[in-house]
């Protein structure tokens, strides 16, 4: 089709200024590691990666929402092919803007990656960035529904007070929810975003589906999450973004980390991810 993703030319950027960092997702009772997200960063000339704002225009722009998807899908084959990601019990997730979403193929796609790379659809999470708002709810449910039942995750990124039309957005059958960091780091210090997350919670124990909040970067943030029943969390005080290459020795080193704290629970009171 010629709106396809795989059609699509690039304007300002191409494949091989796209690479792929990887942050981990944590299960806060425990501290287990049970996804991590997929977040695409942009090399320099020299290489070095860049933050995410330099791709900020691409997820408001159709075309380049469409075409940095792609970019990202092939990034992560490279990581895929190089062995960094493969055999590791992660759910990996990857931010799908509303555009892509509604592409007419977009199935097609993904069925047509996933073979490429031997991946079970339940170890792919796709989170939705809102970065337009819905307009057709009820296509929306029919893709996401879609994709669910070939055992894919679908998750609702960046849910804030600014999130329009949120009484509509939980009747889709999303698997997960994911808070916003602007709400995250008000927590400890606004009562009005406490109330916020504890509707939130409301909400997806209504859905049935996790809770995720993104962003954490104190750890008394983390025993407020708990004590407000979100179950996941992710950010720098859990662990940072990593190349696909630092993923397996980290796993490595969690799991060590957490044996050696359940040989002496008394000087575990977390576990050190």
């Amino acid at each position: 089709m010629a709106d396809s993703i795989d059609t699509l030319e690039s304007a300002t950027f191409d494949a091989a200024d796209v690479a792929c960092l990887y942050q981990p997702i944590i299960r806060l009772h425990d501290g287990m590691p049970v996804a991590a997200e997929v977040l695409a960063r942009r090399r320099d000339e020299s290489g070095t990666l860049l933050g995410p704002e330099t791709f900020e225009s691409a997820l408001y722009d159709g075309e380049s929402a469409r075409r940095l998807t792609r970019f990202v899908v092939k990034a992560i084959i490279a990581d895929i092919t190089a062995g960094h990601l493969q055999a590791i019990p992660l759910i990996f997730a990857v931010n799908l803007p509303l555009d892509v979403l509604m592409l007419p193929d977009l199935l097609e796609r993904i069925e047509h990656f996933r073979a490429h790379v031997d991946i079970d659809p339940s170890g792919i999470s796709f989170e939705l960035t809102e970065t337009r708002p819905i307009r057709d709810f009820a296509k929306a449910a029919a893709i996401i529904a879609s994709l669910r039942r070939r055992g894919y995750r679908v998750a609702l990124d960046d849910v804030s007070p600014a999130t329009e039309s949120l009484d509509a957005l939980f009747k889709l059958p999303f698997s997960a929810v994911k808070l916003d960091r602007s709400v995250i780091q008000l927590l400890d210090r606004d009562a009005s975003a406490g109330s916020f997350v504890r509707e939130i919670v409301r909400r997806a124990k209504k859905l049935r589906c996790n809770l995720i909040a993104e962003g954490i970067e104190e750890s008394s943030t983390l025993d407020t999450l708990l004590s407000l029943g979100v179950g996941y969390g992710q950010g720098f005080v859990l662990a940072k973004p990593m190349p696909g290459a630092a993923l397996r020795p980290w796993l490595a080193d969690w799991h060590a980390s957490a044996a050696e704290a359940q040989a002496e629970p008394e000087l575990a009171v977390h576990h050190s991810i």
